[in-house]
This record gives structure tokens, sequence and C-alpha cells, in this order.
């Protein structure tokens, strides 16, 4: 959970191997990457903000709240962070009318 220089090389390179998996059709694998970054680095907006993305691009948008709000409340300018938040809440709410 520091901050130091290898630990952030590592958690760049897990973003991009998700990246990567992402574009590749690997779902899962692209969240299990991201999920090693956090784990690394829980207050990397980055990895909270493309973890969020990922889960409401697969439907479940209540287990991206949480991650976007805490990218939110670290980086309140993030626009990003806020668009995925919204767009989240607005998945969320239709899922519940149905």
């Amino acid at each position: 959970m520091s901050n130091s220089p290898a630990v952030a090389a590592q958690v760049a390179a897990l973003l991009a191997r998700a990246a990567e998996a992402w574009r590749s059709g690997y779902a899962m694998e692209a969240e299990a990457l991201l999920e090693q970054a956090r784990q690394l680095d829980p207050k990397r907006t980055e990895v909270l903000v493309t973890l969020g993305m990922m889960h409401t691009s697969a439907g479940r948008p209540a287990e991206a709240l949480p991650l976007l709000r805490r990218a939110v409340s670290l980086r309140p300018a993030l626009a990003v962070a806020h668009g995925n938040l919204g767009l989240a809440l607005s998945a969320l709410r239709r899922t519940r009318r149905r």
C-alpha cells in the first residue's frame, strides 16, 4: 500500500494489462487485474474509475457505486469520475424500475 515508484510501476502495468484484456473481450480477467491494482494502491483514482466503469458496463452498477464515490471523494475535480458515477446511478435506477 505504498506510493513507492515500484508500486506505481506495478499498478501501471496492471492497468495496461487490464485495458488490453478488456479490449480483447476478457472482462473477468480485466476486472481481476484491476482488483490486484486496487489492492496495491487503493487510492489510485484511475483504477477506481476504470473498475467502476467495468462493473456498470457488465450490468452491476451497484458494485460500481462505492468505487466511483471513492474516486470522486479523492479527486472532486475529476470529471470522468463524476460522469461514470452518473452513468452508474442511472443504470441502477433503470434496473430497479424493472
